[in-house]
């Protein structure tokens, strides 16, 4: 009760005290659901007398218990975290029957990642499946979707998986549409629309996003922008994060005064609740005038909350924008951004700080360093680098 709030405040503190009570009564289930209850609290006095119980427990010969050890030594709960030692429990946790290690066998086995562990996955994914089980059906489509301990077979990996979505396992019918997808045939994007169409009309995020690409990239249907940024735009409010980076180039795509009005509007919702995507995508349309009056002030401002957020590719772009407001403050700024880059390896920091070495902005002309520069930046696949590296290299020879 004091776990579920049930007929009293919901009080995990409590909850605990009394699964403890309950265990040292020698109470069957009860070990176990205090580990469960310790593992929600989360603390590390919690977790650490939550890895007490469960060995004690799993020592003893319980299932449950030793499977419970598996998860914590998966997620490092108490415990350092070590693949090897969570396939072992889960492992023992599946010869005890204990119903749902055996996926999660197979999902700990997925993440070690070697020929063997891929081996061992495919054989214990298959008995359950043939067993009847969804959760391994679908995991056997996964196997077969990205070739891991069998040959890659789409027609195989959309055969498992259409088993687990008749039963009713939820991820499957997203996945499903993922495999239908990459096959991309006539026959596949007709099964997909036919799964997708009623979940996203359910209120299904992702596919809400899937069938958004669909009328995006005109498959299975007539191809709709307006229709893909409608669809985009339900799944970006279902917190599908990539959404939002798509709905944004979709309204680009469209490339309307009122596209780009709306993506001013969705994208200032965004960029306000702190997703530095939407800051980015902001600050590119003050930049350019899209949606919006030209304001370099406020794409400036924009992209430094999207550089301070890690957004790719912001901090390049503000470097651009400081460059073309063009005071020696902004300039200086550039200056250091674009070192950061090219310190960390950025090709088109490299190539950038080979122009400003080059044109004196920020810094001393240098047209030495800048060939120097330009050259990593060419020799990295910036296409614009090699161009100027060659008129570079005529300036010095002048």
């Amino acid at each position: 009760a004091y776990r579920d709030g049930k007929g009293v405040p919901r009080d995990l503190d409590k909850a605990a005290e009394w699964m403890r009570k309950a265990s040292d009564k020698n109470v069957g289930w009860a070990k176990n659901e205090l580990f469960d209850i310790l593992w929600r609290i989360g603390t590390p006095e919690a977790h650490e007398e939550m890895i007490s119980v469960a060995t004690a427990f799993a020592e003893a010969g319980d299932g449950n218990a030793m499977g419970r050890l598996g998860r914590a030594y998966r997620d490092g709960k108490g415990v350092p975290r070590d693949l090897d030692k969570a396939a072992e429990w889960m492992r023992k946790a599946s010869d005890k029957n204990v119903g749902w290690a055996k996926n999660e066998l197979f999902d700990i086995l997925w993440k070690i990642n070697t020929p063997e562990s891929h081996k061992e996955m495919i054989s214990v994914a298959k008995v359950f499946a043939e067993a009847g089980d969804g959760g391994a059906m679908g995991r056997l489509g996964r196997a077969y979707r990205d070739g891991r301990g069998v040959e890659q077979d789409l027609d195989k990996a959309a055969e498992w998986m259409r088993k687990a979505a008749d039963k009713n396992v939820k991820w499957a019918k997203n996945e499903l549409c993922d495999i239908l997808w990459k096959m991309n045939t006539a026959d596949s994007l007709a099964e997909m629309l036919e799964l997708v169409v009623p979940l996203a009309e359910s209120g299904d995020g992702r596919a809400m996003n899937q069938l958004a690409r669909a009328y995006r990239d005109g498959k299975g249907v007539e191809k709709d922008l307006d229709k893909a940024a409608e669809w985009m735009e339900k799944a970006a409010k279902k917190n599908i994060w990539w959404a939002k980076n798509e709905l944004f180039n979709i309204l680009l795509d469209l490339d309307t005064y009122e596209s780009h009005t709306s993506m001013i509007s969705i994208a200032t919702k965004f960029a306000m609740e702190g997703d530095g995507s939407a800051m980015l995508h902001l600050g590119r349309m003050y930049r350019d005038g899209k949606g919006t009056e030209k304001d370099l002030d406020k794409a400036v401002e924009w992209m430094k909350k999207a550089v301070e957020k890690n957004t790719g590719r912001a901090k390049l772009e503000l470097t651009d924008v400081l460059l073309a407001r063009g005071s020696k403050e902004d300039e200086a700024k550039a200056f250091v951004l674009c070192n950061e880059l090219a310190e960390a390896g950025n090709a088109g920091g490299y190539g950038r700080l080979a122009r400003m070495y080059r044109d004196g902005k920020g810094t001393e002309i240098n047209l030495k360093k800048a060939r120097e520069l330009m050259k990593i930046a060419a020799e990295s696949g910036i296409g614009w680098a090699k161009r100027e590296y060659e008129q570079i290299d005529m300036m010095i020879d002048r």
